[in-house]
């Protein structure tokens, strides 16, 4: 049951970089790149700029931030497919993942939250 748990959380939190559209790192710029579609069409995929705002709600590639986010949905991938324990992957203790949905959050609140005049604790707690 843990193992599926901690799966889980993985798969949840890539997907959350993938929305704000963080990817893997370019191996030669160390910039993180937009998700790549496989298998379909990158525009049938939802992305943060499917929202009013477009493109402009996109996490900037290019920010210290972007960077963090690209080694954790790395890290996430390595881990989602096997343990990590004995390998050169990047470990992921539940601190990163605190800090990478932060920052998710923060980004969140800055463009589609913010852009609809709602305001994201609230709506959650309100639940």
């Amino acid at each position: 049951m843990h193992s599926s748990i901690w799966e889980g959380r993985h798969i949840a939190m890539r997907w959350l970089i993938e929305f704000v559209g963080i990817a893997d790192a370019d191996r030669k710029t160390g910039i993180p790149q937009r998700p790549k579609a496989k298998g379909e069409k990158l525009e049938q995929q939802v992305m943060i700029n499917r929202f009013a705002g477009g493109n402009q709600n996109l996490f900037d590639e290019k920010a210290e931030s972007a960077t963090k986010l690209s080694l954790v949905w790395k890290a996430c991938t390595q881990a989602s497919s096997h343990p990590t324990i004995g390998t050169n992957h990047q470990p992921i203790p539940d601190e990163i993942l605190v800090k990478a949905i932060a920052m998710i959050i923060a980004h969140l609140e800055q463009t589609i939250y913010d852009a609809s005049e709602v305001n994201l604790f609230d709506a959650v707690h309100r639940v």
